[in-house]
């Protein structure tokens, strides 16, 4: 995926900001008091700064977010723990977490330009390499979730099976609006990002980097994307395996039909959204059952392809063995070919369960679904004429060896050798 480098990041905090400093000055006009003008002229400054790279608006940042942790710490000595006062306190993370984005910048050890780089690249020598990457767990989106404190609480009561109200001065509560929103369990501290813009800076370089065409498109089509973060475990003891159930959890209950893809950045791990990878979140190994494939890949390979030439040859040359098990075929046995599929201008080779076969024709039912054919999905009934065979399969009743997918392996070898060549470029 591209490189975000700093100013990149600045951009978008100056954003962020100048939109808090907009939303304040609404509140400012219902005549709220004298701080919250000073707050809001802030926010619109060192947002401007930011946005425009200059090192004021780092300086001004800082200085902000350091005055409201302490007012916020004052207010706890004086009246204890609230839900207002803990939201407040998270902005000491607030601090830290620009102080680790554009730190480097004012000790003179980086530019704008330069990548934000993860911080188990970083050298062993450095003064952040005791730092792991952020615990987090990512849904591509069509669109927005349209999301409330309500909506988010309901949510987290449903997937955390927690008795409490969020929004209880105890263990569980849910705040926040918008695009940000802060979550507390028994865990931990955690940050709810919903945005409506593409995850990626760009998206070309990693559409790329996949071999697989549904993949491809869920990432191409997404317009949107949410996030869990762990933002402060109460037990920093705990390895970071122990925090992911919860993040899947709850990001099932916040999956809906405009889902299309889950991200883990720590790993780069993608993969398609559907039932069956929603029913693996809850799963006892989550994390390695995400990335499972619950759909054969479709990988586009060029006709002239020497390996797909010869596979799909000798799959036609041995299509007489298929023939002849057909016509003596038992019940339990299963008939597959595989052939391209149209629908308009667009097509696709796709495997289909064979229900009848005549001299020339084969017809059956769609065991794909399709990546994008207008509406075809998975068990509509095709025809598929015998002059554009491209594979057939046979599954034997009693379980043992399948004969043919013989294009199998030439799909495997051209999907990894996309992968070699993205990974080089």
């Amino acid at each position: 995926m591209a490189t975000q480098t700093i100013g990149d990041e600045a951009k978008s905090d100056g954003i962020m900001l100048m939109v808090l400093g907009g939303a304040l000055c609404i509140w400012l006009a219902s005549g709220q008091h004298w701080l919250v003008a000073t707050e809001t002229a802030t926010l619109i400054v060192a947002g401007l700064l930011l946005h425009r790279h200059k090192i004021a608006g780092i300086y001004l940042t800082l200085g902000m977010v350091l005055a409201m942790s302490v007012y916020n710490l004052s207010v706890l000595l004086r009246k204890g723990l609230g839900i207002k006062t803990a939201i407040g306190l998270l902005l000491f993370v607030g601090l830290w977490q620009c102080w680790r984005k554009y730190g480097r910048i004012l000790r003179n050890q980086a530019t704008w330009d330069d990548p934000l780089v993860p911080h188990e690249t970083l050298p062993p020598d450095s003064e952040e390499s005791d730092d792991t990457p952020m615990i987090s767990i990512v849904l591509l989106r069509r669109h927005a979730l349209p999301l409330d404190e309500d909506t988010l609480s309901a949510a987290v009561r449903r997937a955390w099976s927690h008795p409490q109200k969020a929004g209880d001065d105890e263990e569980l509560f849910a705040v926040g609006e918008g695009f940000l929103f802060i979550v507390r369990n028994g865990m931990g501290l955690w940050t709810v990002h919903n945005r409506a813009h593409p995850y990626f800076d760009d998206v070309e370089p990693v559409i790329a980097s996949i071999p697989e065409m549904r993949l491809q498109k869920a990432v191409r089509d997404h317009g949107a994307w949410l996030s869990i973060d762990l933002t402060a475990p109460f037990d920093k003891s705990l390895p970071a395996e122990s925090f992911y159930p919860h993040i899947f959890r709850l990001l099932r209950e916040l999956a809906d039909g405009d889902t299309l893809a889950i991200f883990r950045p720590e790993t780069g791990q993608i993969n398609v959204w559907d039932d069956e990878v929603a029913a693996k979140l809850c799963g006892p190994e989550p994390l390695q059952d995400f990335t499972q494939r619950s759909q054969p890949p479709v990988i586009h390979v060029e006709d002239d392809d020497p390996l797909m030439v010869a596979a799909v040859t000798e799959a036609r040359a041995s299509f007489p063995d298929f023939r002849k098990r057909w016509l003596e075929r038992d019940n339990g046995e299963r008939f597959l070919v595989k052939g391209p599929v149209r629908s308009g201008n667009r097509q696709e080779y796709i495997w289909f369960s064979v229900t009848d076969l005549s001299e020339e024709t084969a017809y059956g039912t769609l065991e794909n679904e399709p990546v994008d054919l207008n509406g075809l999905k998975l068990g509509d009934p095709v025809a598929l004429d015998l002059a554009d065979l491209n594979d057939w399969a046979f599954l034997p009743a009693d379980g043992t060896k399948p004969l043919g997918f013989h294009t199998v392996k030439a799909v495997d070898a051209v999907g990894k050798r996309t992968l070699e060549a993205a990974d080089g470029s």
